[in-house]
């Protein structure tokens, strides 16, 4: 698998976004803060503005590239704690987007359909369940996965 950071969408002075482990949803991303911190209410100003453009180039984006009508933001923080208190707290402030879609959609000659459009997405499908294959994932080799990073990057 490739280095996490070798598939950058997108780089601000505060936030990358790089393309999530499955693509079970085409295009799903993680928006990470460069800053260690845990609790949304430690962002500053400049962070949250930057914020929002990058939600709103993304999205723009996304649609334009693979038909995306409606999107899924989700800021959990749940794994930043997992092993707390034996451990100490992860500071990872992130953000997955989830594109959502309409209808089908073919890319590269893989076949995308978001059957609970409309509705609350699929975590296990979105994330994965150890108990099932990788495969049925959609956990992509790096050319695909880099197919979609530059179809994301034209429409910006």
């Amino acid at each position: 698998m490739t280095d996490y950071y070798d598939e950058i969408i997108l780089e601000t002075d505060f936030w990358i976004a790089v393309l999530g482990t499955k693509q079970v949803y085409l295009g799903r991303l993680i928006v990470n803060c460069k800053r260690p911190i845990c609790h949304l209410s430690e962002l500053k100003s400049e962070e949250l503005l930057d914020l929002l453009t990058i939600f709103q180039k993304l999205e723009k984006s996304l649609s334009l590239a693979f038909g995306a009508k409606m999107f899924n933001w989700l800021c959990l923080n749940n794994g930043n704690w997992r092993n707390y208190p034996q451990k100490e707290v992860k500071k990872n402030l992130h953000w997955h987007l989830i594109p959502r879609y309409s209808q089908e959609f073919i890319f590269e000659n893989q076949v995308f359909v978001d059957n609970s459009f409309g509705h609350k997405f699929d975590w296990e499908s979105a994330f994965g369940n150890k108990l099932e294959k990788q495969s049925e994932h959609r956990d992509f080799l790096p050319p695909f996965r880099h197919a979609i990073i530059n179809k994301i990057q034209e429409n910006f």
